[in-house]
């Protein structure tokens, strides 16, 4: 092994739920240097995440969006400029270790542009698209499941604290004031977050809408609680649907300037109840418990780690069912479970 590492770089850049299962990891990292300059690489759509961070120094954001849209518009200077200027940034801070939870070559490809002097990602086949043959160091997480765990083991691996694991996310005192405008006005002290929407990369996640909605219309009737429906960028139109079928059952949510916005509101929810998407995992990093519909992927994998959650997916011959499968019944028998004893008679209109 070699000495202790004074400048460290950690490479996870896409998925909201995939930075999010990273947080652990850094706070080990963290705990283990407490004099390092910890740096994180990562792309727009998870950059609230990392940005402020009390346990981050800096961010290195690789504009991805505006990177490919230039590069398909066949303005290849550009691309190749933007590209080096984030290679610049990078090697600015001359990294001694690089850590890649990314595990893929695109991973692979920014870990290399950092110019760490150790490079470190996982086996085979943690590691994918031959992203391990880039490093002579690597770690293998078994017999780890969840992503949390193996990025703590990662962590572990460099000097890294498990013990001081734990999930946090930057201070947003502007979050916070727009989420209290909006419960404020609605009276909302006792609520369930909804979020319906999935990644648009794997639609098989998704449940039908209608049936959020007489989610909803149960949780007033039989629980006295209402909801409030979550949405993201290109989400709006699935939310009101969700809504619409609720018969007043259920609140739409206002519009979010960060993920951010998105935590607050979780932090002052009862619970949780969506499926296998980013939001899921933010639900978890501000501890509220939650009701999770999985119809593809792996739930010991990504399962949600809030307590009292519950996992609903339904399995034949040791593959899960489409979404189609789990019943309303099914998602209300679970948040029975988790769901305190009724109070007063809650008023939707």
């Amino acid at each position: 092994m070699s000495s202790e590492p004074h400048r460290i770089l950690l490479v996870r850049l896409g998925g909201i739920g995939d930075v999010v299962c990273t947080l652990p990891a850094v706070e080990a990292v963290r705990a283990g240097f407490p004099q390092a300059f910890i740096g994180y690489a990562v792309e727009e759509r998870a950059y609230d995440l990392v940005q402020g961070h009390p346990a981050i120094d800096t961010v290195h954001l690789f504009h991805r969006r505006s990177i490919v849209k230039e590069f398909k518009q066949l303005e290849w200077l550009q691309t190749y400029r933007d590209v080096s200027q984030y290679r610049s940034e990078l090697r600015a801070e001359h990294y001694d270790l690089a850590l890649d939870f990314q595990r893929n070559f695109k991973g692979a490809m920014h870990t290399l542009a950092s110019g760490a002097k150790r490079k470190i990602g996982f086996t085979s086949p943690t590691a994918r698209e031959f992203n391990h043959w880039f490093y002579y160091e690597h770690v293998d997480p078994a017999p780890a499941e969840h992503w949390v765990d193996k990025f703590i083991a990662m962590a572990k691996y460099i000097g890294g604290k498990p013990e001081a694991a734990r999930y946090r996310l930057p201070t947003a005192p502007e979050s916070i004031a727009r989420v209290e405008e909006f419960l404020a006005p609605n009276r909302l002290e006792r609520f369930v977050v909804v979020h319906p929407g999935t990644s648009g990369f794997d639609l098989a996640r998704r449940w039908e809408p209608d049936r959020f909605g007489h989610i909803a219309t149960r949780l007033v009737r039989e629980h006295n609680i209402r909801s409030v429906v979550t949405w993201g960028p290109g989400e709006r139109r699935l939310a009101e649907t969700v809504v619409t079928a609720s018969n007043g059952s259920a609140l739409l949510s206002f519009e979010s300037n960060s993920l951010l916005d998105l935590a607050e509101l979780y932090r002052r929810a009862t619970l949780y109840i969506g499926c296998d998407t980013g939001p899921m995992h933010i639900a978890t990093a501000v501890g509220l418990p939650s009701v999770v519909l999985f119809g593809s992927g792996n739930p010991g994998a990504y399962g949600p780690r809030s307590k009292g959650s519950k996992i609903i997916a339904k399995e034949a011959n040791g593959h899960l069912l489409p979404m189609s499968e789990i019943t309303v019944e099914n998602v209300l028998s679970a948040v029975t479970e988790i769901l305190p004893a009724p109070v007063a008679e809650v008023r939707t209109h």
